[in-house]
């Protein structure tokens, strides 16, 4: 493994020169995959290890599941030659402290495990030479919530207690993690930018108290990002710090003249391209690599062009301009499924390939948003990426990262519901995903030796109809088979009606709080 990540560093080097950084920025770098491959979003990878993904309880029973399902996911990222993932390390997004449902609850009230957890997809993350991107502050206002402050005072204090909570966090994260290769470079907040100058009050709709203080300025948010960037170097000088920011809005610098709570009238004047390079160097000032993140409409047609990639090629001027390496943190297609050579996904990694972007990711990789086992159903996960759903982009992202297809391992299988132990009383929905290094033939589901249903298309499920089944303790299985007849199963025990479950659900090892469904 140091050989290939010694290879990285050489070839990454090369790039970044290539590509606009500095002889200094690029030296300071020594853990980088090949740089021009394409990555992908898995903000969700960690949750996946706390069990507190896809809404779940963070429990035994849902952490078995969730797991198993992100090192499928892995997997399948490294059949389609993606050498790194974004992922967020501090959770999902603002929560209620103590709810039991936030991986951060498990960092302040057992640290021990919550780094074990972080360890355990580190490791999973090496074996298969995948680095990561790590968001450490994805969603930056937990940290006042939970420190009873508003937004603006951890931004504007570095006395506050919302900084000092997030400055631990990112110390313990840092200092653990430096001399891994598995980390490629830090990022420090997802989209921070799309909040500033705007009247945080007015609009907000999620808190029931919302406080003037929330509000904060893009100057606030480059002395802020300066302090937290500034941070991270005390710690580990050797990697290279994004921002995690979108592109700028189209009037950024507008707004910035006059905040919307300071006017009567918001000024939503567009930007002049002058004024667009002005906002992307300023507020990556504190930073070493500039982030973007870009979708298509209207709101990326900019300076006379009615197609949001021509604002790729802007953003990699600007970088240019400053000598540092430009990330495209975020882009996608919100009909995933169904993509063509003229959907702005396809045509945005035809882009990223022509101008030799440094890194970027696309959003998002096998995301289960609301429960373990749907899919492509909402607004958020309908830009997700999965193998037997999205072939022909993934099959494009294979090329651009130089992986051939192989046809080597079995295939890979989760029942995803019900989980371990579940008592069920009446009929269920059996739900299993199910990848392969080519392509799955089929998924089986069997209950004890009895095949219940073979399904050939995801999503894969089938009713499990309990009536006229003895109630008692049941092996749910689901078997996915490929075209070559290679086949892998993955089994959860179930109690049905009110007997009680035997082996492991008897011994405590799964614990679920799944009564019915």
């Amino acid at each position: 493994m140091k050989n290939i990540f010694g290879m990285r560093l050489v070839f990454s080097l090369l790039m970044l020169l290539t590509a606009g950084a500095t002889v200094k920025e690029a030296c300071a770098v020594n853990h980088l995959a090949p740089a021009g491959t394409i990555g992908v979003n898995k903000f969700d990878l960690f949750t996946q290890y706390t069990g507190t993904a896809s809404r779940g309880d963070g429990g035994p029973a849902y952490r078995r599941v969730t797991r198993a399902m992100a090192k499928k996911a892995l997997d399948d990222a490294k059949d389609a030659g993606v050498k790194y993932m974004r992922v967020s390390m501090s959770g999902r997004t603002s929560s209620q402290p103590g709810d039991g449902r936030d991986s951060l609850d498990l960092w302040r009230s057992d640290p021990e495990t919550f780094w074990a957890q972080v360890d355990d997809m580190i490791d999973d993350l090496d074996v298969r030479e995948i680095q990561i991107v790590p968001v450490l502050a994805w969603s930056s206002g937990k940290f006042p919530l939970w420190a009873g402050e508003t937004t603006g005072e951890m931004f504007r204090n570095p006395e506050s207690r919302s900084w000092r909570l997030l400055s631990r966090f990112v110390t313990e994260f840092v200092t653990r993690y430096r001399k891994r290769p598995t980390v490629l470079f830090y990022e420090l907040s997802n989209e921070l930018n799309n909040y500033v100058d705007l009247d945080l009050m007015r609009r907000c709709k999620k808190k029931s108290v919302c406080d003037e203080g929330d509000r904060f300025t893009a100057d606030d948010l480059i002395a802020y990002t300066r302090r937290f960037a500034g941070l991270i170097r005390s710690l580990d000088n050797t990697r290279l710090i994004s921002s995690g920011f979108s592109i700028p809005r189209g009037s950024a610098e507008h707004l910035r003249a006059r905040p919307e709570w300071t006017t009567r009238t918001t000024d939503w004047r567009p930007d002049t391209r002058e004024q667009f390079a002005k906002n992307l160097k300023e507020i990556h000032a504190g930073v070493d690599i500039i982030s973007i993140h870009l979708y298509g409409g209207k709101q990326n047609w900019r300076f006379g062009s009615n197609d949001a990639v021509d604002l790729l090629v802007e953003a990699k001027r600007v970088a240019d301009e400053v000598g540092k390496p430009l990330f495209v943190g975020e882009f996608g297609d919100p009909n995933s499924t169904a993509l063509g050579d003229r959907s702005h996904a396809v045509r945005m990694m035809n882009k990223i390939v022509e101008l030799r972007i440094p890194y970027s990711a696309i959003w998002v990789w096998e995301f289960y948003q609301k429960s373990t086992y749907s899919t492509h159903d909402n607004r958020h996960n309908a830009f997700s990426l999965e193998p037997g759903y999205t072939d022909p982009l993934i099959d494009r992202l294979r090329k651009i990262n130089g992986e051939s297809v192989k046809e080597v391992a079995p295939p890979r299988v989760v029942l995803t519901w019900p989980l371990a132990c579940a008592q069920l009383m009446k009929t269920t929905t059996v739900y299993a995903v199910a990848s392969d290094d080519q392509a799955v033939d089929r998924v089986e589901f069997w209950l004890d030796e009895v095949m219940l249903k073979r399904d050939d298309t995801p999503p894969y499920q089938t009713d499990l109809v309990l009536s006229g089944v003895v109630p008692g303790s049941y092996r749910l299985t689901a078997k996915a088979y490929d075209r070559t007849g290679k086949m892998s199963s993955y089994s959860t025990p179930i109690t049905i009606g009110g007997g009680r479950a035997k082996s492991a659900c008897e011994m405590g090892e799964f614990k679920s709080g799944n009564k019915k469904k």
